[in-house]
């Protein structure tokens, strides 16, 4: 399937200045950035630091704190989060799409359906039957319909397995129009993004380029940002106590061996998925649907632990790279 466009925005698509958000309290401000036409801009940091009430901003869902985003010319917004997966209904999957869209021909419904994996008799399911994975499917399906150029995400991996995560990813890759997004999908992240905003406590780190490229942005900046050792320096270390020396080199090691421990968890997981997806591209495993449904079940849990435990390390690095 493909995300077409009802109307082409301007090449300006948006500009925020010292934007401040939250709900009942500001949660980060001075946020400056802007976003141009056919920009694929991911939207990374540590939880809880306002991605996600960032993106809802920008998409109208709630108001901005303080500050102003100023949206371009023709600028039109679909909005997808996970949360719209685990929605209740009860109406069918055919209908839930043809009650929003009664002028369309059921064929036509149907043959949407098709695109997003739902086939023959499986239109005809409760939704309240369905995964977490089938609902996002849905919602995915009406994003598709409202033909918007711009496409705000927040975490539209999740619930998806491999094959539902695929057409996704080619659906976006082929998209014309903006695409504003959060993942902790670092592969989703690299396909997709063609810029990466980093989000700390009232800064941002920009980038353009894809992952790779952020990662090794930050590490350049990182060696440019690391203090001269002064005279001084050992002088001011050495009059620190020996037990706040010692409580310090033990905080190190801990972090140390925390971070150690994740990456060999990251690299099993890894391992894991890649496993998982080759078997169900066995005939003999993807006729069974089963056996397939099974293996999908254990692909969707390992690929939420691995962001779990991605989150972990990104949080565990930050903390060293403090101390």
């Amino acid at each position: 399937f493909t995300f077409s466009i009802r109307r082409e925005s301007g090449n300006d698509v948006l500009r925020i200045n010292d934007l401040s958000i939250g709900y009942d309290e500001i949660l980060n401000s001075h946020i400056n950035f802007s976003v141009e036409k056919r920009d694929r801009l991911a939207i990374l940091g540590p939880n809880g630091i306002g991605k996600s009430t960032l993106v809802k901003t920008i998409a109208k869902k709630i108001p901005e704190k303080a500050g102003d985003i100023v949206y371009g010319t023709n600028v039109s917004i679909g909005y997808y989060d996970q949360k719209q997966a685990e929605f209740t209904s009860n109406k069918n999957v055919l209908e839930e799409l043809w009650t929003e869209y009664p002028e369309m021909k059921e064929s036509d419904i149907r043959k949407i359906l098709g695109r997003f994996l739902f086939t023959q008799d499986e239109v005809l399911k409760s939704v309240n039957d369905l995964s977490g994975g089938e609902k996002a499917r849905i919602q995915l399906a009406k994003l598709m319909l409202e033909k918007n150029n711009v496409l705000i995400l927040d975490e539209p991996t999740n619930h998806l397995d491999i094959d539902s995560k695929e057409v996704l990813e080619n659906a976006l890759d082929d998209f014309e129009g903006t695409i504003i997004f959060v993942s902790h999908d670092r592969y989703f992240v690299n396909r997709i993004a063609n810029r990466i905003l980093e989000m700390e406590k009232e800064k941002l780190f920009l980038v353009n380029g894809d992952y790779d490229y952020f990662l090794h942005k930050k590490e350049e900046l990182k060696m440019t940002q690391e203090p001269e050792v002064k005279e001084n320096d050992s002088e001011n270390k050495g009059s620190l106590s020996y037990e706040e020396q010692k409580r310090q080199r033990n905080e190190i090691g801990k972090l140390k061996k925390q971070v150690k421990k994740l990456e060999q968890e990251i690299a099993g997981l890894e391992e894991d998925i890649e496993s998982i997806e080759n078997q169900l591209l066995d005939p003999e495993v993807y006729n069974d649907y089963t056996k397939s449904a099974e293996l999908n079940e254990q692909l969707i849990d390992r690929n939420n632990r691995l962001e779990n435990v991605m989150e972990q390390w990104a949080d565990s690095e930050e903390q060293l790279s403090e101390t």
